[in-house]
């Protein structure tokens, strides 16, 4: 399991913020992405709230632990509490 340094937690967490402000579309190439070593793969995908809000959810190949002791697979970044996919913030 890839654990999150707090330097490292803090800079992805910035990656994922840029990222919900990116159309999804112009989003720079996975070569670009943040990576540690040890840590598993990752996917993106982009999601708009029917308010037009819009937040990205990241899911991670294997469970990662977050500094604070959460871990999981998948995690979310700008979303409103109840609205699909359910996962926690990041």
């Amino acid at each position: 399991m890839f654990t999150f340094s707090e330097s490292q937690y803090n800079e992805f967490d910035k990656f994922l913020s840029d990222m919900k402000g990116i159309n999804w579309g112009t989003w720079p190439p996975n070569d670009n992405w943040p990576h540690y070593a040890g840590m598993t793969g990752y996917s993106l995908n982009q999601y708009e709230q029917d308010n037009g809000k819009v937040f990205v959810v990241v899911k991670f190949d294997n469970v990662v632990l977050l500094p604070d002791g959460r871990k999981g697979k998948r995690f979310h970044c700008g979303k409103s509490r109840n609205y699909q996919p359910n996962c926690e913030r990041f």
